[in-house]
């Protein structure tokens, strides 16, 4: 993954199978209910993060940029 900001870049590494990115999210959730926590991701955040790819996806289908503050 490229980010770009006005004339910085920065490379992520990430793996190829996006699922694999939730795995340790779901692992401390579960974790988090069996200690009786709270969990390291709080629903606002979680939430955002599903949002960006959501948005993504939808700004592909119609074409144009879609902010993930407007994926409800």
């Amino acid at each position: 993954m490229v980010l770009i900001r006005g004339t910085e870049t920065v490379s992520y590494q990430v793996p190829a199978d996006w699922r694999l990115g939730f795995d340790g999210a779901a692992a401390d959730f579960i974790d988090s209910l069996l200690a009786g926590r709270q969990p390291a991701q709080d629903i606002k955040t979680a939430k955002h993060i599903l949002q960006v790819p959501l948005a993504i996806y939808e700004a592909s289908r119609v074409g144009r940029a879609v902010s993930p503050d407007s994926i409800k």
